[in-house]
């Protein structure tokens, strides 16, 4: 599939236009979500990445699946990118963000941690709440 590529390559939004036309359909892979997501949360495209993660995060035994996989998916080196890119122009809750679902994927304890960084700055957040919530619910 020629999204899987670009994503190896990391050319993200190459890759994120490929995967949404994919999601789009009926019945979308679990794993083009999960990539479509780290898509975005490559390309700051946080809400469009907080908005299909708080879907997945919400089936318990969806996201399970999700967690350990790794079918030609890079997560960790996007994560140490992820991480290394905070920078001025990176608004402090939105690395939080970025950072509470890339972790979702890989350390579910960090990524609660990292929502809960963010809940500091923003606490009316109702989505975020939930998310933890969910999240907790799968660790139990």
């Amino acid at each position: 599939m020629l999204a899987n590529h670009y994503f190896l390559v990391e050319k993200y939004s190459e890759a994120e236009r490929l995967y949404e036309d994919l999601v789009s359909r009926a019945n979308p892979n679990l794993v083009v979500s999960k990539k479509l997501i780290l898509c975005y949360l490559y390309n700051r495209e946080i809400q469009k990445a907080l908005n299909l993660f708080s879907n997945l995060v919400k089936d318990k035994d969806l996201f399970l699946s999700l967690i350990n996989e790794s079918e030609d998916c890079p997560c960790g080196n996007v994560l140490k990118e992820l991480e290394t890119k905070r920078n001025s122009n990176l608004r402090i809750q939105d690395f939080y963000l970025i950072l509470g679902m890339a972790y979702g994927f890989k350390d579910i304890q960090s990524s609660i941690s990292y929502f809960k960084q963010y809940l500091a700055v923003e606490p009316n957040n109702v989505k975020v709440k939930k998310i933890i919530q969910s999240l907790k619910g799968i660790i139990h």
